[in-house]
């Protein structure tokens, strides 16, 4: 699937695709010891079903608990691929497509194809999962060796 260009003609793409599934990724952290002075921070990686109904996709039997990040801090960006990576490989074979083998109750098999075509998280989040620059950066990305004060 070739995702350059235009975006909603890409998701038109996609959803056009018998067996497409789309998901949002949720991640963020929260102390375990609420809103105590004592901090312990873990995060859910989840993934939420798009094709469902709004009303449904949020139910616990209808959320994906990808992982669970541990404490006691928050992970670097560094150390968030690391905790993904396993998880976005599983992710581009499955945009790729998967056939499933034939059941009795689905004699021919079955097709999907996932695709992640949102993320649900706040800015710090999104900053070191999407790879954009911090406030505080003096990069743009981690593949980039320009420095901010050399962009005009």
């Amino acid at each position: 699937m070739d995702w350059s260009g235009d975006a909603s003609l890409a998701l038109e793409i996609f959803m056009s695709i018998p067996g497409a599934l789309a998901f949002s990724i949720y991640v963020d952290w929260f102390n375990t010891h609420g809103k105590s002075t004592q901090l312990a921070r873990i995060g859910p990686i989840m993934l939420i079903c798009l094709n469902l109904p709004p009303s449904e996709r949020l139910k616990p039997e209808n959320v994906y608990v990808a992982g669970i990040i541990p404490g006691p801090k928050e992970p670097t960006a560094f150390e968030l691929d690391y905790l993904l990576i396993l998880l976005i490989k599983e992710l581009k074979e499955l945009l790729q497509g998967y056939h499933f083998s034939p059941t009795s109750t689905g004699p021919s098999g079955s097709f999907i194809c996932v695709a992640i075509l949102m993320a649900i998280v706040d800015v710090v989040v999104m900053r070191k999962l999407t790879g954009f620059i911090s406030h505080s950066g003096n990069h743009f990305c981690n593949f980039c060796t320009i420095h901010k004060a050399q962009i005009e």
